[in-house]
């Protein structure tokens, strides 16, 4: 089999994956399972593989080394083991994103972003409707709960605002809105307030910036629906006075307090909360399992080690897609991609503070995806820069 016929595989695997992340975590994981399989082949066969030039490639690979170190420190061995295969085995998606991912290829590009926006209109209707006849209270997918559904279609809305607005990706401007206002409500459906206060900056953002009127009408929309229906406009009100209702998330932060310093360097290992969390009494909710905040987690599973690296991978983040935007040296389609980008990743880390996106099965996949787009966007830019640097010093300037 020729090295194109990998790369194909691959790219069309990578489509599935983007389709199936929200309806069967079984098939998505499966499919991620075949495309690091495919690409091992083909690093093993071809000896080939385009990873240079990736601003991220040191961060996660820190980020992955000490996860992986606090498992063989962990207070509990056999419980934090199980992220072996669960979490780390899933990490080289980003670099086959990066090396297979035909970034230049406009019309694969549209063949992915229409698969992604359409699975977030297919779940969010099903969340949307599940919730009007009354089968859930708050809007899920078929394979993840509420708060994994609002940080996908939270992500899904960057891209959709951005690259929706071009006509080469989306020719109705009607198609567009409508999309839009099936997605925001799916969204006002999960009632997660970080997503409702994301989506608000997201379409301000935006809005400073490209479509004003078409931002208008989704958010008069918005605004009707949440003031005119009483169980949105309860949870509004938790929005504006969230200190009084924060879901024992004041009690999580008092129990890390009370352990904080036991293991500071590489922490307690991953999967241990309910062997160390000492104020399970105070709970409202016994069966949590988790920080309910990223950074809180990292540092209390991967120590003060851990939590460096995953803040050196969210500041070159934000470094690059700022770089990007602002840069002269970057094609119209590119300065969209990184602003699309910018507001998507802006979703991921702010979610991270009141949840995870980091270590959900599915999120997680979504934001290699996003990072390892985000790698091959700033490489166009690196590469556009050094050859405008070799025709200058070509005609002596």
């Amino acid at each position: 089999m020729k090295l194109e016929k990998f790369e194909q595989i691959i790219r069309i695997g990578i489509l599935v994956l983007a389709g199936s992340l929200m309806f069967s975590l079984f098939v998505a994981q499966a499919v991620a399972i075949l495309l690091i399989l495919f690409w091992l082949i083909k690093l093993i066969v071809f000896r080939k593989a385009n990873l240079k030039n990736n601003p991220f490639t040191f961060p996660f690979i820190a980020f992955v080394i000490v996860r992986t170190i606090s498992v063989f420190v962990s207070t509990n061995f056999s419980q934090s083991v199980q992220i072996l295969n669960k979490e780390i085995f899933f990490y080289p998606l980003f670099f086959i994103i990066v090396d297979c991912f035909p970034i230049e290829d406009k019309k694969y590009f549209k063949w992915f972003f229409a698969i992604l926006v359409s699975a977030a209109v297919v779940s969010s209707l099903y969340g949307s409707i599940s919730v009007l006849i009354g089968v859930t209270h708050r809007a899920a997918s078929t394979t993840s709960g509420f708060y994994t559904l609002g940080t996908f279609l939270t992500v899904v809305t960057a891209f959709l605002l951005v690259i929706g607005s071009d006509k080469y990706f989306i020719p109705s401007k009607v198609v567009w809105l409508f999309s839009l206002i099936i997605i925001v409500v799916g969204i006002l459906f999960t009632f997660n307030r970080i997503h409702w206060a994301l989506i608000i900056l997201i379409f301000l953002v935006f809005g400073v910036f490209r479509e004003r009127k078409f931002v208008l009408i989704v958010s008069v929309i918005a605004a009707v629906i949440i003031v005119t229906i009483p169980m949105f406009r309860e949870r509004l009100l938790d929005i504006i006075f969230f200190s009084r209702n924060l879901s024992d998330r004041d009690v999580l932060w008092q129990g890390a307090s009370m352990i904080y310093s036991e293991h500071p360097i590489f922490g307690f290992g991953p999967l241990t909360f309910r062997e160390i969390f000492p104020l399970f009494e105070k709970l409202v909710d016994q069966n949590v399992s988790s920080w309910h905040n990223d950074y809180l987690q990292v540092y209390m599973e991967s120590g003060i080690i851990g939590l460096l690296t995953f803040l050196w991978l969210g500041f070159s983040v934000f470094y690059c897609t700022i770089e990007i935007f602002l840069s002269k040296f970057v094609d119209s389609y590119s300065k969209d991609l990184a602003f699309a980008l910018m507001l998507a990743m802006a979703g991921f880390y702010a979610t991270g503070i009141v949840g995870t996106f980091i270590f959900s099965p599915i999120t997680a996949l979504l934001f290699q995806m996003c990072l390892g787009i985000l790698a091959l966007t700033y490489r166009k830019l690196k590469l556009k820069k050094q050859l405008d640097s070799q025709n200058l010093s070509e005609l002596g300037m």
